[in-house]
């Protein structure tokens, strides 16, 4: 989000490809261990969020990295995915910066971006309700 919209870089979820990637598995192993998590926790959940795959613009190409930006309506719904998870993740600001900066000023045009990317039952049922107190009613 920091790169992509120019927001505060406040967030505390990192995303990125690490090698030697020895050193990621065995804190990723260490992780879910602590969690008692099942073996493929990690790519279910990556695969539940990119789903069918995002659309995406090219950022950055180099001879050895590519790096994507999702576009703003699948950022959208994987921060309305994840607030599932519950308030102590903090995507609720990031929410409300995405709909600012995409000029949504309604829960309806919010819910019908969102559900072109995951339907309503994947969603927390109180997605909706957090949408209009995001957007005030």
């Amino acid at each position: 989000m920091f790169q992509t919209f120019n927001s505060e870089p406040v967030t505390a979820h990192v995303s990125a490809l690490f090698r030697p990637g020895a050193l990621a598995r065995d804190a990723i192993e260490r992780v879910r261990v602590q969690a008692g998590a099942g073996k493929d926790w990690l790519p279910k959940a990556v695969r539940s969020l990119l789903a069918e795959g995002p659309d995406r613009q090219d950022f950055l190409t180099l001879s050895h990295l590519s790096v994507f930006t999702p576009l703003p309506g699948y950022v959208l719904a994987v921060k309305c995915a994840a607030m599932r998870l519950g308030v102590d993740f903090g995507e609720g600001e990031d929410v409300r910066y995405v709909l600012r900066a995409m000029n949504i000023d309604s829960t309806e045009a919010a819910m019908s971006i969102v559900t072109r990317y995951f339907s309503e039952r994947q969603l927390a049922p109180d997605t909706r309700a957090s949408l209009e107190r995001i957007l005030g009613g």
